[in-house]
């Protein structure tokens, strides 16, 4: 097999007062081609496996001095190996500065779906990874 890949990313930060906006965007494009006696099916693998293109918008605010509210909204593009569709999803966190020292965050990720599959190896048998949404809260003391 012979193959190219090519792409581009690009990303945008702006920040105003007491925000903060990021977004990217991904593009990849891959292309093999099967050499004399292999089976041309393999062509479709490595690009099918990966995202064509990839999307997030980041916004943050500061809601106070010691709180701080963000979100991810992300997409991205279907993987056509593993028949899997493309999806978009919703990460939200919220911080506050309890001391100097000490933080307490609440975040919840994948928050559009239950769940969606991400990766499945196409050398060996397996399920799909199935990346499910949660929630988590964290305490942190930096000394």
């Amino acid at each position: 097999m012979t193959g190219e890949t090519y792409g581009m990313e690009a990303v945008a930060d702006w920040r105003p007062p007491q925000k903060r906006w990021r977004a990217a965007y991904a593009f990849l494009k891959m292309q093999f081609r099967a050499g004399p006696g292999v089976d041309r099916q393999l062509e479709r693998i490595g690009p099918g496996e990966n995202p064509k293109h990839q999307f997030y918008v980041w916004p943050s605010v500061d809601l106070s001095k010691r709180v701080w509210l963000d979100g991810v909204v992300r997409y991205v593009d279907r993987l056509s190996t593993h028949d899997f569709d493309s999806y978009i999803e919703l990460d939200v966190r919220l911080a506050w500065e309890m001391a100097e020292d000490v933080e307490m965050t609440l975040a919840g990720r994948n928050l559009l779906d239950a769940q969606h599959p991400e990766f499945q190896a196409t050398f060996i048998n397996t399920e799909p990874t199935q990346t499910q949404r949660s929630a988590y809260a964290t305490l942190s003391w930096a000394f």
